[in-house]
């Protein structure tokens, strides 16, 4: 494949029909790029409002074009894989918006008495973005970074100050006049030093904890001659390598299970791909998800629960005070006794269902009914149960097999209902939950002592966290690069790229299509 046209620069473009809302372009992206792959591929992306994100598909290809500063983005990335956020195929999971230092950043006193820039978990703004476990991968993880330019060096400064573990920069160049104008990492005293030293000692000087050291040869030399080199590391962030070098580097990272990044930036503009053979998510908290209640299918401590209250208690507060999953769990099981042993499934029989819960109310005011009823669907709605094969390993095959359910998540919703029978409820599922947790635990420890391995090799933290995210379990697949550099429709979109009569055309067909809107 042949290195990518020039970019123009033609005016910008807003479209408000196009598969998602809004695609604000900068002036320097090629009109044609937008039509082309709205006809010929599947396309879509994210927008909120602070940055705004697409993305195109290329048969197996997965670039990322953004307008806003690359380096952000690409420490977003770059930190969502290494603490297991939910970075997936096909989806951008990840926000410009992360700059560490709004994110509660605090100079504080390190290791050996030093000062350095750390993160402070109870001073996120908003909410914790990747948890205690996630922050402590980032701790544990070694970065390597090809290229330290201005992409390279704005994502490693975000890492840094993240409170990362170790880096290691990689550049053969010098410092040039030019670096000074986009490079916040170097200075007029360092022009003609090293480039890879200069924006090492800067980084450290940002978070002297983090271990830092650079190595002064061109990338595409190491990837040629010392392949082995890059196993150590635990991602590998690549900007501004030509296509040839990527492509042997990808093979080389995927050989190693190493974890990889490419970037490459045009101004504002620019590309990301993420190149590693499997990436599990266990924590990889969908925007919707069920509540794990068991409703339709409740263990024998929470069905006896369930029976030991009357629906029909003629006290009004103990009527009003009744929590729903109570409800929903006497309901269902009176359902399936006239029904055959089944649930709802027909839209007719949902809609039956919930009007016997509100037939059950003998006041408007009775909030803990019309949460059942909001709540019904939760009775016949299907629990999800991953079956996502590497995460077995964990035992969970194991556990499914003999109990037929994931294990319990353990935590309820608020809801109407007395404190007394609330803290009662919220006990019964901690209790399940623990057990379950208990189950899988002894399994795993069974499971590494027939492989030979130490079977407190896999910690309880990380038992707990798999069993409370168990129907949450993601695996992220990547085809190699070179498969997709060998993609049959690239020739197809180089020329319709490089077509100026195509392009005349499409700044047409958008301009009609701005004006009938």
């Amino acid at each position: 494949m042949t290195s990518p046209p020039p970019l123009s620069s033609s005016s910008g473009y807003c479209s408000t029909s196009s598969p998602f809302y809004p695609i604000m372009l900068p002036q320097s992206l090629p009109l044609p790029l937008l039509p082309i792959l709205r006809n010929l591929h599947p396309w879509s992306g994210y927008s909120d409002s602070y940055s705004t994100v697409f993305f195109f598909q290329l048969s197996t290809a997965h670039f990322v074009v953004v307008t806003v500063v690359v380096p952000t983005v690409v420490m977003a990335a770059a930190a969502a894989v290494v603490v297991d956020m939910g970075v997936l195929e096909g989806s951008v999971e990840w926000k410009a918006e992360m700059g560490l230092r709004d994110l509660g950043l605090v100079e504080r006193d390190c290791e050996e008495g030093r000062r350095g820039w750390v993160w402070d978990k109870g001073l996120v703004a908003g909410e914790r973005i990747w948890g205690e476990q996630g922050q402590a991968a980032l701790e544990k993880a070694s970065i390597c970074l090809l290229n330290c330019g201005p992409t390279g060096s704005e994502t490693l400064k975000n890492l840094v100050l993240g409170g990362i573990g170790s880096i290691t920069v990689i550049d053969g160049s010098k410092v040039e006049v030019g670096d000074l104008g986009n490079n916040f990492m170097v200075d007029e005293s360092s022009v003609g030093e090293s480039k890879a030293k200069t924006v090492c000692t800067f980084l450290q000087e940002l978070n002297d904890a983090v271990k830092a050291k650079f190595i002064e040869e061109y990338p595409k030399a190491l990837i040629e001659t010392n392949p082995s080199f890059f196993s150590q590391f635990t991602l590998v962030v690549a900007t501004q390598l030509v296509e040839d070098s990527m492509v042997k580097l990808e093979r080389i990272c995927r050989e190693a299970n190493v974890m990889l990044i490419f970037a490459r930036s045009y101004g504002l503009t620019g590309f990301i791909r993420i190149c590693v053979k499997e990436h599990t998510v266990i924590e990889s908290k969908p925007d919707h998800f069920l509540d794990d209640l068991r409703l339709n299918n409740p263990w024998p401590e929470l069905r006896s629960f369930a029976e030991t209250i009357d629906l029909n208690v003629p006290d009004p507060v103990v009527h009003k005070h009744t929590p729903y999953v109570v409800i929903l769990v006497k309901m269902a099981a009176e359902w399936a006794q006239t029904h055959g042993g089944r649930l709802p499934s027909t839209r007719e029989e949902k809609k039956e269902f919930k009007e016997l819960i509100r037939a059950r109310m003998r006041a408007f005011d009775e909030d803990n009914y019309k949460e059942g009823m909001d709540a019904s669907f939760k009775v016949f709605a299907a629990r999800g149960i991953s079956n996502k094969k590497s995460f077995y390993f964990l035992a969970l095959q194991d556990f499914i097999d003999r109990e037929g359910e994931a294990p319990l998540e353990g935590s309820i919703p608020d809801m109407t209902s007395s404190t007394e029978l609330y803290v009662t409820l919220q006990k019964i599922y901690q209790a399940k939950a623990e057990a379950d947790f208990f189950a899988i635990e002894q399994n795993v420890g069974n499971i590494l002592k027939k492989i030979g391995r130490d079977p407190d090799s896999i910690s309880k933290a990380v038992i707990k966290s798999f069993c409370k995210n168990a129907r949450k379990l993601t695996v992220c697949r990547y085809r190699p690069l070179e498969d997709e550099f060998n993609s049959p429709v690239l020739p197809e979109l180089q020329k319709y790229l490089t077509d100026e009569d195509y392009r005349h055309v499409m700044r047409c067909c958008m301009t009609l299509e701005i004006d009938y809107n």
